[in-house]
């Protein structure tokens, strides 16, 4: 074996352990199902939407770097550019869920239904032939946009920018229509009495840090491999840190500012939800989540040496990456709790659609070079 042999990311290996990983995390979980169902399709949920997560935040990312030409995303645009092409086989990860829907949801259950004016005036809307048509339509438009956007990117030229431009403009709009109807269906329906204007945008800005920090993780881990190793600089990690800082503010403020006006307000269309999380059950968890999500990240970010050694940094990126998958939790889980309750399904079901994920990632990333052939922001890394 020769020393650039020697030196290659180990793809391969990675795609196979991830995949043989997930597959068991996913017979373990569902083998759980049969004991407690209920519990299986909240945890399945919960991990499906985390993991989708990262590869729509990565589709908006690479649409914002086709509007921008930032070279921040020069090292990581193989990155975004696999995890989005994760979205089709995802699809086939949503199938489980379909057999939860009465689980789940209450709109899905006609006896509900029945006894409840708010839902029968919702029917049009959260019905099961509809919900499932929507998620078919989500997929298509989701992959139609990956498609699309992967199509030009080995090209770098001023037209193949104007195409580039004349699928991200529009696509963003339809990106952000998408995701805040899908987070309507598949997460705010678990409270049908609740409506808030701001729950998709909760879910596009988290999905966006989440894949920010994802992708300090796996840059940190590509830097020690060629092609990466003779390339990345201290001031792409500093690019990356300098926007995880920036999103997380903006995570907190849009989540706190919500906070604060649906509770000045006290309608009761819109408090129920987060009184469910201020009850002593849940209370110490999202104080914990105000802490460890904003305060502590915020903190260590604001130095910039932090956001200027790649181990400090991916350190950080982990802890963050963890605190996502809490947030997610929080989001879900008190539709169905009064208190928190962890239970070995969370962790199978993640570790089960979370290797999958990965390994669909670790393939994908294999399709093509880990660095554009030619891109000038790699020869020019100072330009902005």
């Amino acid at each position: 074996m020769t020393k650039t042999e020697q030196n290659q990311i180990p793809l391969e290996r990675f795609q196979k352990i991830a995949l043989i990983t997930g597959a068991i995390g996913l017979a373990v979980s569902g083998l759980g199902g049969f004991f407690s169902s209920q519990q299986f399709f909240i945890s399945y949920l919960t991990s499906f939407i985390f993991w989708l997560g990262l590869s729509l935040g990565s589709l908006a990312w690479l649409m914002v770097h086709h509007l921008t030409l930032g070279t921040w995303t020069t090292m990581i645009k193989r990155i975004l550019e696999g995890a989005t092409r994760v979205i089709p086989y995802m699809l086939a990860l949503f199938i489980p869920i379909l057999f939860g829907l009465g689980s789940l949801y209450q709109w899905a259950v006609p006896e509900i239904v029945k006894n409840d004016p708010i839902l029968q005036k919702k029917a049009w809307w959260l019905s099961v032939p509809f919900f499932l048509v929507r998620v078919v339509i989500y997929f298509g438009i989701w992959t139609l946009l990956m498609r699309g956007l992967n199509k030009i990117t080995d090209e770098f030229n001023t037209d193949s920018h104007q195409r580039g431009v004349s699928i991200a403009g529009p696509g963003m709009l339809i990106y952000f229509l998408t995701v805040t109807f899908a987070m309507i269906d598949w997460v705010m329906s678990l409270y049908p009495h609740w409506a808030s204007t701001m729950h998709g945008v909760f879910f596009i800005i988290g999905n966006g840090l989440s894949v920010l920090v994802f992708s300090i993780l796996i840059l940190r881990w590509f830097s020690d491999y060629e092609p990466f190793k003779s390339v990345v600089e201290t001031m792409h990690f500093h690019d990356l840190g300098k926007l995880t800082f920036g999103i997380t503010v903006f995570w907190t403020y849009i989540n706190f500012g919500q906070f604060l006006i649906v509770w000045s307000a006290n309608l009761p269309e819109e408090a129920p939800w987060y009184l469910t999380r201020v009850t002593p059950g849940w209370l110490w968890f999202t104080l914990a989540l105000f802490l460890f999500h904003f305060a502590l990240p915020f903190a260590v970010l604001l130095s910039r040496n932090v956001k200027r050694v790649k181990g400090t940094l991916a350190i950080v990126a982990g802890w963050m990456f963890f605190m996502r998958i809490c947030d997610m939790y929080w989001h879900v889980h008190p539709a169905f709790t009064s208190s928190v309750a962890f239970h070995w399904l969370d962790v199978a079901t993640y570790v089960g659609i979370g290797g999958m994920w990965l390994g669909l990632f670790f393939w994908q990333l294999q399709k093509k070079p880990l660095l554009p052939p030619y891109l000038p922001e790699v020869h020019d890394p100072h330009g902005h």
